[in-house]
């Protein structure tokens, strides 16, 4: 069945087995504050391949983004070294295509002066809209 999530004025369209599996997975990642209604929209299935390529380019845009803020907070080489090592596996698993992962990952992240927990949140709300919109 395909239901229709709407967020902030964001409205989604996912494929789940059934209403209450849709509730569960929208409480879990998205908060109370949703819609759920159950929508006559078509929502085709992905191929593996498609899936594939897109949690491939998110990964590579969430590594960017990332990149870009760290350029934004002006961080020096010696802390760059530093994160760089801190987010190893996070890059690894974002480079590979495996974002449900990183997001297991980054949850359990400890903030910093440089990680910040906006930041933090920033990149689990990127994740968990991204995941929504599968």
């Amino acid at each position: 069945m395909t239901f229709k999530i709407s967020k902030d004025n964001i409205v989604y369209y996912s494929n789940f087995d059934s209403l209450t599996d849709c509730e569960t997975w929208v409480l879990a990642n998205l908060g109370s504050d949703c819609i759920v209604q159950v929508s006559d929209e078509q929502v085709p299935l992905a191929s593996l391949e498609e899936r594939l390529n897109s949690d491939l380019n998110f990964g590579d845009s969430l590594i960017r983004e990332f990149l870009i803020d760290n350029r934004i907070a002006n961080v020096s080489s010696t802390d760059s070294i530093t994160v760089a090592q801190k987010f190893k596996d996070i890059e690894l698993l974002a480079r590979n295509g495996d974002i449900r992962t990183v997001k297991i990952v980054l949850e359990s992240t400890a903030i910093d002066v440089i990680f910040t927990q906006d930041r933090k949140d920033k990149y689990l709300t990127m994740i968990t809209t991204y995941l929504a919109s599968r």
